[in-house]
């Protein structure tokens, strides 16, 4: 081997031991090399090598550390540092010095890590080897990381950087007149044969890296130090360069390791996905080498990754995993940073707490390390603890001095959460301008980290302080900034995994709530109504766990008024000089924190504290003179919205639909609930005299009241429309005395929230009459617009169907015996001599009923006018899979049958190309309504239209089996008779018949869906009850129509 190919060896060997922060890269697993090398040093020992003793103690240590046996590493380094040392080997001690400085650094103990990476330095400058000089740097620098100096690191970091920089420049391997000058420096020194015999003894595949490694560490750290500082899209152009290099290294472990630091800046960047793309390669990686510690590294981060998409359990799952590795290891920093991030999600969980209990054994370990870097974070997390616990000021203090700790380590993104939990406690304890202030300089942190998560929590955060200072128009300006953000990250994750979609819409939606409640007490009501379906569109995330690929992107952005807009540019303009306040804020602390200041440093201490003053007035100053000037000017009158786009889709529907379809919106906000009543050319806000709480509580007991067969429910549903119906009476009249054909209802388009979607308005009565005797009355979802305005079907064109069910019992659920009849009367079916329906069709029963035969007849190309399906359809989000249809099989008819997600659905190949109805005449949707909103019912709604279905006709609760069939038959009958008319007349025609006793129901024992509506049919009704007989609403009110009601 050539002089020039041995010194570049021993920077390559330093690269090799120091770039193991979390590993380094074998191919081979870790245990299997430690017994080769364990066998290697007893060989050495017994043959009396002392030399090579020492040198298989030190890869012995390297190992050890991999593997996180930190105190075996430790004997073995010092045995091998001892040996060296007796022996005058300078390299060699340099090496022993350099990774026990990393073991420390694992352990906490950054100080000696220090003293011994400086120790290593020193040595390695003696000999004049300065790749081993640059990986020492290196590790300098992810010390000072450690202890949040990111200016010196940087420094240190640049330095290595350009030496890597001037070996390309000299031929890498070649033997340069440098080299020549170190290598005569170790002939005189007396080094040259101990180099040598080092380089002798060291493993084959070390052999060949020629330090491109070191090279790519140098990058990584860059790029690690740009991300805390907030400057993450530089960190990423550092990565990505360091890839390269780790891949001509043949370093797995390197390469695991910047994956690993690229997931997380792409995280805070709100690029969910390449996030966790990165972190599932590296964590494959680690697994390969059996690496633990990279392992527990990665499942640590992935943990963060699902807490910030709102999947807490998930969460607390990888943290789980984490820190036993961590403690398996002895990797202290890593069981302090698990223990932290466990007790945030106890307390994004709601049990603040075991938060506060878990936290504090996280703040001992990074007290006890000398990590202000943790100790901030962990400081943080506790002041959160103590807000949810009630104790404000406790919380101020804990996250003032969390702040202090983030000023210190120079950690942007760290102060701008910081910033954030100040603010929320300052507006609690009604510190307004302390509070206001607090939040803009953390929003002006978070753009220049261009993190837009935090930076919506901000916006969040500025929209609720203002609104309780009554300064509405500045809490819209702001919401509408925090849901830009949260639309950013929608359509970042849109091809991420459902429940991961699911996970971030159901953690954001309180901002998209408040802001439409804001929207509506101001009168900004068609800014309001796109909100509302911004919120459809996050709930249907939380059920269904996916959408089409271009439902994050419908509504993604809307347009800002004039005034917003100028607000916009006022609000930019205050970024420079917030971001200058913190920067001498942090300068000022700095000098704070010192025991004794000289002349200079007091002067300069007393000079930042007046401009800081001065600083803050003006910003404060500018803020009111900026946007409360500009966005409290007179607005239009209530009821008009100032928005550039005067018409929502829904208006905009209503003008093609004609003079008699009302549009009504209900929104149960935080303290309020409110009706938006809309027309084709105007828009009216209702404010019900009721509670959100009172109001949920009413439609609880009215669902409880209407499965009993032997109750009447008439007490209960005049009750929800005093509250509900009573206040819109005006807009009824009015709506009743428009131009219209004879003998038809008015139709009442309804857009209903939380728990009362899950009540037929049809049923709501007066008194006198229920709404079904005075409207048809119809759902609708965002979905819905593009297909509202289809033209009826034609009666020279009759409708083909699909007709599909079950009728036998299919995984373990009830058998529905009057499924055949119904079917075998709506379709006509000529292999089926017994149906005798008046559409022509196909019917596919029982074992025919399958997925396979489902994208057989609705593939590609394929299509019916009807479809209608008698199955149970499980309407339970939240659960394994979530609502789901059961069908006969997947392949072919099972008696287990196939529980058919409807996410799958959404995503599968099936649509209903040109289908005009999507009839499902059984639904379960469980008894358990108390702790669900009902959501689960505008998905089948919104993926059947996505689906390209016009409307679908669905169920509320587990409905009779006779007496279904027999409205569905009555249903298609009238539809066929008289199209013009449509499918909402024709479903109010049967209901009306099943109300008024004119159809002849021979039985009512049979339930159609996953449980019967009530356990004991037998029970003797009441007298009303008894009144009612079919005509109860239980038998014909749960049947609804979404969507196109022609």
């Amino acid at each position: 081997m050539g002089p020039a190919r041995t010194l570049c060896l021993v920077a390559c060997l330093s690269t090799r031991f120091l770039t193991a922060a979390a590993g380094g890269g074998q191919s081979v697993p870790v245990e299997t090399q430690i017994t080769q090398y364990e066998q290697k040093l007893a060989e050495a020992r017994s043959a009396g090598r002392a030399h090579d003793e020492g040198i298989n103690l030190i890869i012995l240590g390297y190992l050890y550390r991999q593997a996180g046996e930190m105190q075996k590493a430790l004997a073995d380094l010092n045995a091998a540092f001892s040996i060296e040392q007796n022996a005058n080997n300078k390299a060699a001690q340099a090496l022993a010095m350099s990774t026990m400085g990393r073991v420390y650094s694992d352990l906490g103990d950054e100080n000696k890590a220090l003293d011994l990476f400086k120790q290593s330095w020193a040595i390695w400058d003696q000999l004049g080897i300065k790749p081993a000089e640059a990986m020492v740097l290196n590790s300098i620098a992810k010390v000072c990381n450690n202890q949040g100096k990111r200016d010196e690191a940087l420094k240190y970091l640049n330095e290595a950087l350009e030496y890597w920089k001037s070996l390309d420049e000299q031929g890498g391997g070649k033997e340069s007149k440098r080299m020549i000058g170190t290598r005569q420096r170790m002939h005189d020194i007396g080094q040259w044969g101990a180099l040598k015999e080092l380089n002798d003894a060291l493993p084959p595949e070390l052999k060949e890296q020629l330090g491109r490694d070191g090279e790519a560490d140098t990058l990584d750290l860059i790029g690690q130090t740009y991300t805390a500082m907030g400057r993450g899209a530089e960190a990423i152009d550092y990565f990505n360069r360091a890839l390269p290099l780790w891949d001509e290294a043949g370093q797995l472990g390197g390469k695991a390791l910047t994956m690993d630091s690229m997931g997380r800046t792409y995280a805070d960047l709100g690029q969910k996905q390449n996030s966790l793309d990165a972190f599932n390669k590296a964590l494959a990686t680690w697994r390969t080498l059996g690496n633990r510690q990279g392992e527990g590294l990665t499942l640590d981060n992935m943990g963060r990754l699902y807490r910030d998409l709102g999947l807490q359990q998930s969460a607390m799952d990888y943290f789980n995993q984490a820190l036993p590795i961590f403690r398996e290891t002895g990797t202290k920093a890593g069981e302090g940073l698990a223990l932290n991030d466990i007790g945030r999600a106890y307390a994004d969980m709601g049990q603040p707490q075991m938060a506060f209990e878990v936290s504090e054994q996280a703040l001992e370990f990074w007290r006890e390390s000398s990590n202000p870097r943790g100790e901030a974070m962990t400081l943080n997390n506790m002041g959160r603890d103590y807000f949810d616990l009630g104790q404000v000021q406790k919380s101020l203090d804990v996250d003032t001095q969390a702040l202090a700790l983030w000023r210190k380590v120079k950690e942007r993104r760290g102060e701008a959460l910081a910033l954030m939990t100040v603010g929320w406690a300052q507006y609690e304890l009604k510190q307004w301008d302390k509070a206001l202030m607090s939040e803009l300089v953390a929003l002006a942190l978070a753009r220049e980290a261009k993190d837009p998560d935090i930076e919506g929590g901000i916006e969040t955060a500025l929209m609720i302080g203002l609104r309780d200072q009554h300064h509405p128009e500045e809490a819209i300006f702001f919401g509408m900034q925090a849901v830009s953000a949260f639309q950013t990250i929608r359509k970042n994750i849109s091809e991420m995994d459902k429940d991961l979609q699911a996970g971030f819409a159901q953690s954001k939606s309180k901002t998209y709530r408040i802001l439409a409640e804001l929207l509506i007490e101001t009168g900004r009501l068609g800014e309001a109504e796109q909100i509302l379906d911004l919120l459809k569109e996050q709930e249907l995330k939380d059920v269904v766990r996916g959408t089409a690929p271009d439902a994050s992107q419908k509504f993604a952005s809307f347009s800002l008024t004039a005034a917003q807009q100028r607000a916009q540019s006022a609000l930019a303009a205050l970024e420079d000089p917030a971001i200058t306040f913190e920067s001498q804020s942090e300068e000022a602390a700095s000098l704070e924190e010192k025991t004794s200041l000289t002349a200079e440093e007091a002067a300069r201490l007393k000079e930042l504290t007046a401009t800081l003053d001065q600083s803050n007035q003006t910003l404060l100053t500018s803020f009111a003179g900026g946007l409360y000037s500009i966005l409290e000017q007179p607005v239009a009158a209530a009821g008009a919205s100032p928005s550039p786009a005067a018409q929502s889709y829904l208006q905009n529907t209503l003008a093609k639909l004609g003079p008699r379809v009302l549009g009504i919106r209900v929104l149960l906000g935080d303290d309020h609930v409110y009706e938006i009543v809309v027309t084709a050319s105007a828009r009216k806000a209702i404010e019900l005299s009721t509670s959100p709480a009172d109001l949920r509580s009413q439609a609880l007991e009215t669902l409880r009241v209407l499965a009993q067969r032997n109750q009447d429910p008439r007490p209960q549903l005049t009750e929800l429309y005093t509250m509900m119906v009573a206040p819109l009476e005006g807009e009824l009249k009015l709506l009743e005395s428009a131009p219209g054909a004879p003998d038809t209802a008015p139709t009442l388009l309804w857009s209903l929230d939380d728990a009362l979607r899950y009540l037929p308005m049809a049923a709501l009565y007066d008194g006198h009459r229920y709404m079904l005797e005075r409207f048809n009355n119809v759902l609708f979802t965002p979905e819905s617009y593009g297909h509202m305005t289809d033209a009826p079907v034609e009666s020279a064109n009759a409708p083909s169907v699909l007709a599909m069910g079950l009728s036998k019992s299919y995984g373990g659920l009830p058998a529905l015996p009057g499924v055949l009849p119904e079917l075998e009367s709506i379709v006509h079916d000529p292999s089926v001599p017994q149906s005798h329906g008046p559409m022509a069709g196909k019917l596919l029963p029982n074992d025919q009923f399958t997925l396979a035969a489902l994208k057989t007849e609705l593939g590609s190309g394929q299509g019916f006018s009807v479809v209608h399906i008698a199955s149970h359809f499980v309407a339970e989000a939240g659960g394994a899979v979530g609502p789901y249809l059961m069908l006969g099989g997947d392949n072919a008819g099972t008696d287990q049958g196939f529980a058919w997600p409807l996410s799958d659905l959404e995503n599968s190949a099936i649509a209903f190309h040109g289908t005009r109805l999507l009839t499902l005449s059984a639904c379960s949707t469980g008894k358990n309504y108390t702790s669900r909103d009902g959501v689960e019912m505008d998905s089948l709604g919104m993926v059947a239209q996505q689906k390209e279905a016009e409307a679908v006709l669905a169920t509320l609760w587990d409905v009779n089996d006779a007496s279904t069939s027999m409205l569905m038959s009555d249903f298609y009958a009238r539809w066929l008779k008289d199209p013009a008319a449509g499918k909402a007349e024709a479903l109010r025609h049967a209901q009306l018949a099943l109300l008024k006793g004119r159809l002849d129901v021979a039985s009512a024992r049979s339930q159609r869906g996953f449980e019967a509506a009530i356990e004991n049919d037998a029970a003797v009704p009441s007298a009303s009850a008894a009144s009612l007989g079919y005509g109860h609403p239980y038998y014909w009110a749960p049947f609804v129509l979404i969507g196109n009601f022609k």
